[in-house]
């Protein structure tokens, strides 16, 4: 049997060591940070059909929110000619959250500068893109 003898000063260094690590650990009263931000499927998109050039029309969205602590942020919007996408955001804060999804309805005001057909993208739950269109006189 081989034992291998370690020296009393490196004995006290690995027990200093190792008692800081335990009590710092034991110390570190921080909670985790359990926040993040994504983007939340669209379940449905209602807009009127047709619309006047700079009048505002109402576009209505549903999204999901995946579990309790989800609450809506925000909405962005990128526009490609008459192409529009929208990405809804949620929020989510909570390292303990119950599974219950639950639907968030919100709208947002869209005016066409020109007459054109305008076609409204969201992503779905299924990662494939729901479309409303808006037809502008």
């Amino acid at each position: 049997m081989t034992r291998f003898l370690v020296s009393a000063p490196l004995r006290l260094t690995l027990a200093a060591l190792l008692s800081s690590t335990l009590l710092t650990s034991c110390l570190d009263d921080k909670e985790p940070s359990c926040s993040s931000d994504a983007l939340a499927p669209t379940l449905a998109v209602v807009s009127p059909k047709t619309g006047t050039v700079n009048t505002p029309v109402e576009v209505r969205y549903t999204i999901q929110i995946a579990n309790s602590c989800g609450q809506f942020k925000s909405l962005t919007e990128q526009r490609n000619g008459n192409n529009i996408y929208l990405s809804p955001l949620v929020s989510y804060e909570g390292c303990s959250c119950p599974q219950i999804a639950s639907d968030y309805t919100g709208s947002f005001k869209f005016t066409a500068p020109t007459p054109g057909k305008y076609v409204f993208h969201f992503l779905k739950l299924d990662n494939t893109i729901l479309t409303d269109t808006l037809t502008v006189q």
